[in-house]
């Protein structure tokens, strides 16, 4: 073992706090004879090492929810630098923060309950439909490529041994969008997360006579609309290749509100499933008022070529509430969450959980490209648009047209600045440190954390 090393006396990865020392002995080895070795404290949010002017805080701390020690097996892990153990401590609070209970780590908010036989509860989106070829620089590709190596840096090293990764992950873009070294797939990556996202939230629409659960499922459901509205995803999402998959969904909801499905059948059969996308994503009266929709649509139907804005239609001020409480209210598509997070969040696990989690323990998920999507799409919803402002502002309704319209290039610029601007700031929240691929685990095992189990003391290192 390395002498001099910083060792961690006592632990709570899930509160992200630690006690740790410079010291040559083991725990196990020390007495009262020894000098007082240098001791910092480190705590979230800041994790900024604070010295300790009695050693005895540190171990004293072991008597609470604090664990002592952190072990490989027998062997004390050993860091060579504080900021080692800032690190350390840093990723594990934010990984068990992707492990959460029902607050989901954001006060409160979820995301709606799964119906155990919903109305369109087996609906399936088919990713190949949507996959885009894209001639250039890859983010997703570069992403995926740098976990890899990640992971191998991770089993490569020896214990106590660390290895610098700040530099290997993806180049960011230039922040005034010098297109030579910008990836050019944001668009694709955006637009796949969306899809997933909309998808599993229709999939959670409760059952009609649960008028409550609907209520705060629709209220959901275009919280998640205004999200995609403010970065400018609608225009993508309503053109090849995706528009089909939103059509599909939108003769599925037609068949789930029976007042719409009345009152939406009198338009034009290619217009009657997207307008009922519409009333569950985007804006107008409940879905299931009937007599309202009609006054609705045809007052906008009639109005199509007005020149004032839409506001009433395509708003972006609601979502300029809390980012981290909006991405606690979307829900993670199902057949991702048993691999990543604990059976006791089923059917709970939102996107902040997988916000949490991609930034603290990136490792897990390798080879996994919707996770990486879904967590670019997260940072995205963090930092919004440059300016807070879309550059869509809808001034004719999207039914107006029989065939789905082609992007515009300066919206397809928009989408990848927007990419853009959420890699630089995830770039800079993911490790900068790989640790030996035990201590790695043990980061990754902060998710199975719980208080109330009182086993906290027992998890990590052993």
């Amino acid at each position: 073992m390395p002498a001099g090393g910083w060792k961690i006396d006592t632990l709570d990865a899930r509160g992200g706090f630690a006690f740790a020392s410079r010291r040559d002995r083991n725990l196990a080895a020390i007495t009262d004879e020894d000098p007082e070795a240098p001791c910092r404290f480190i705590g979230a949010p800041d994790f900024r090492p604070e010295p300790v002017a009695n050693y005895a805080l540190a171990l004293g701390a072991g008597r609470g929810a604090f664990q002592t020690g952190l072990f490989v097996g027998d062997d004390e892990v050993s860091f060579p630098t504080i900021e080692d153990v800032v690190e350390f401590v840093r990723r594990a609070y934010l990984r068990g923060g992707g492990g959460d209970g029902a607050d989901g780590g954001a006060g409160g908010t979820t995301p709606p309950l799964r119906p155990v036989e919903g109305p369109i509860s087996g609906l399936s989106l088919d990713t190949k439909e949507i996959d885009t070829d894209v001639r250039g620089r890859s983010l997703r590709a570069e992403l995926l490529n740098a976990i890899g190596v990640f992971n191998k840096e991770a089993e490569s090293l020896k214990l106590h041994h660390t290895a610098r990764f700040d530099d290997k992950w993806p180049a960011p873009s230039p922040a005034e969008g010098g297109v030579a070294t910008t990836a050019l797939d944001g668009p694709s990556m955006l637009a796949s997360a969306a899809l997933q996202l909309i998808y599993e939230m229709v999939r959670r629409l409760p059952r009609a006579h649960e008028s409550v659960a609907v209520a705060r499922w629709v209220r959901d459901a275009r919280m998640l609309g205004d999200l995609l509205a403010s970065l400018d995803l609608w225009p993508l999402l309503w053109s090849d290749p995706y528009y089909n998959a939103l059509e599909k969904l939108g003769r599925h909801l037609l068949k789930s509100f029976s007042g719409s499905k009345a009152g939406l059948h009198r338009y034009p059969k290619e217009l009657s499933a997207r307008l009922a996308f519409i009333t569950t994503f985007v804006a107008g009266p409940p879905p299931d008022d009937l007599d309202e929709a009609h006054q609705w649509f045809d007052r906008h139907w009639h109005d199509r070529w007005s020149t004032r804005h839409w506001h009433d239609l395509w708003s972006t001020e609601r979502a300029d509430s809390d980012p981290i409480s909006n991405l606690s209210r979307i829900p993670l598509p199902e057949d991702l969450e048993g691999s990543f997070f604990e059976k006791d969040l089923k059917g709970r696990v939102s996107m902040s959980h997988v916000l949490a989690a991609f930034v603290g323990a990136p490792a897990e998920f390798d080879g996994t490209k919707p996770i990486v999507e879904l967590a670019l799409f997260a940072a995205a919803c963090i930092v919004g648009p440059d300016n807070g402002w879309p550059v869509f502002s809808w001034s004719n309704p999207m039914w107006d047209w029989k065939r789905p319209p082609e992007p515009s290039q300066i919206l397809r610029a928009a989408v990848q600045a927007n990419a853009d601007c959420a890699w630089r700031w995830l770039r800079e929240h993911l490790p900068v440190v790989v640790f030996h691929s035990a201590v790695e685990k043990a980061i990754a095992a902060t998710a199975r954390l719980r208080y109330e189990t009182g086993k906290v003391s027992h998890v990590l290192g052993h």
